[in-house]
């Protein structure tokens, strides 16, 4: 089963329809009380910064996610729940879960908000998941992650002439800065190849 967290400012449902028309069973997540049977994690991200960093706290599944991950689990963290996987941002003054170090930065000066289609580039080492190379997925945002540690596999897009990590993969953390659940078909063979992953590292 796959949990979906929702901290109250994720587009939660958008996931919950994906999943049912992929036919995974799926639980939304709400409080570490929900949270029975669970192989894998999605964690959706919309809203600011420092907001949903505090809300992650007064629910309790701040700690729950962080032991989640330590148990060697897979979480997808989806925008700005791929971007508080990692240490710091430039939108807020919360520390983020730090579970990749680095830190999330705004988009240059000279680049407009980032929204629209790009293609995605990825390096061969990003197996399962370099069968995504150049297919086209889903972005808005202003903001992008820069982690600072050489174990972690990066897939990048170029958007008015900036090149910047738009995925990320460190262990069983996986990070988009697209939104999958708005990609159509690419988005959905994503969303079905880390449901698959979650029920591999179940069957372990």
């Amino acid at each position: 089963m796959i949990g979906i967290i929702d901290y109250g400012g994720g587009n939660v449902l958008a996931f919950v329809n994906v999943l049912e028309r992929l036919g995974h069973d799926y639980k939304v997540i709400k409080t570490p009380r929900d949270i029975k049977n669970i192989s894998g994690l999605i964690f959706p991200g919309v809203g600011s910064w420092d907001a949903t960093v505090r809300r992650l706290h007064s629910s309790g599944l701040w700690d729950f996610i962080i032991d989640f991950v330590q148990q060697g689990r897979p979480l997808l963290g989806v925008c700005l729940g791929m971007q508080i996987l990692l240490e710091h941002s430039d939108e807020g003054n919360e520390k983020g879960l730090g579970l990749i170090p680095g830190k999330v930065k705004l988009l240059p000066s000279e680049v407009k908000p980032h929204m629209g289609w790009n293609i995605l580039e990825l390096s061969s080492n990003f197996t399962p998941f370099s069968q995504f190379h150049g297919h086209e997925f889903y972005h808005i945002h202003s903001y992008y992650c820069d982690p600072d540690v050489s174990d972690v596999n990066m897939g990048r897009v170029t958007y008015e002439g900036n090149t910047f990590p738009t995925f990320i993969q460190r262990g069983n953390l996986i990070g988009c800065q697209f939104h999958p659940e708005k990609s159509h078909n690419s988005g959905e063979k994503f969303i079905n190849e880390f449901v698959n992953i979650c029920y591999a590292v179940d069957c372990q």
